[in-house]
């Protein structure tokens, strides 16, 4: 009785909150969220809703309900050990471009600015052909070519085969230009493999000390811009804030929730 009143409770609460829409296929009722499992789509008449389990608690694909991460198999939702407090960098075994903020010990799915990676050994946001992260991601199903590039060798890149990553080389002296993804000389393509210096300013909390604030919500965490500066954002953690700066060269993207490159922020234009 406990468990079945847990698990109307729980759902009863995530549909609360409703906003992307997914096609579902016949006989789906409850379908994961890609790669952030605090979420979950509802299926109503072949249309998935995006919706949200209540703080503390992951959708368990299995068992198709929201449950106690300790209860989820890592298959579908890996474990992370984030420290009780503080703010920690984690990488994910799905994307390059993706990692975990561990927010006062809670993990929050976050996604780098457009044509940068998360470095794992430096823990930050660096451009792509600076990265250490060799995660090969190939679209199961695509329509397109797609072309990804070898970090540890400017003359070869791969080329996504049936959702696979196949090997290719370029032509003797010539390295692979990630930005027109093609062959091209050494000059114009700028590879830098098997350098790892060029970083971004780090993803790090601004000091406790500064006279940045905000009013958070009470529950729940959110990520709020910040009233007067582009570059910086607020994340809220059940109230208690932190104060973040974006990257070199980004800014907050409030829709996004992430940062982006200023030109993209409208309320940046100032700046220029």
């Amino acid at each position: 009785m406990k468990r079945i009143a847990l698990i109307l409770g729980l759902c009863l609460t995530g549909f609360l909150q409703i906003s992307e829409a997914v096609e579902c296929k016949d006989g789906e009722t409850f379908i994961p969220y890609p790669k952030d499992c605090s979420k979950y789509y509802s299926c109503v008449n072949g249309v998935g809703y995006e919706q949200k389990c209540p703080d503390g608690f992951w959708f368990n694909p299995a068992n198709k309900y929201c449950d106690y991460p300790s209860n989820i198999d890592e298959k579908y939702c890996p474990k992370y050990e984030c420290p009780v407090g503080g703010i920690d960098y984690l990488p994910t075994p799905y994307a390059c471009n993706e990692y975990v903020l561990c927010f006062d010990g809670t993990p929050v799915p976050q996604t780098c600015a457009e044509g940068l990676e998360f470095d794992p050994l430096i823990k930050k946001c660096v451009l792509i052909e600076s990265s250490t992260c060799e995660i090969l991601n190939c679209p199961e199903d695509s329509d397109e070519l797609v072309f990804l590039p070898n970090k540890k060798d400017c003359g070869s890149y791969y080329i996504c085969v049936k959702g696979q990553p196949v090997p290719q080389s370029c032509a003797d002296g010539l390295h692979w230009s990630v930005a027109n993804s093609r062959c091209e000389s050494n000059e114009t393509a700028g590879c830098n493999a098997q350098s790892f210096k060029i970083a971004l300013a780090a993803m790090e909390p601004i000091p406790a000390s500064t006279t940045f604030s905000i009013a958070c919500p009470f529950f729940g965490i959110h990520f709020l811009p910040s009233p007067t500066e582009c570059e910086y954002y607020f994340g809220c953690n059940n109230g208690k804030s932190h104060l973040f700066e974006c990257p070199a060269g980004t800014a907050w993207d409030q829709t996004k929730k992430t940062c982006v490159y200023k030109n993209l922020v409208e309320r940046c234009f100032y700046k220029y």
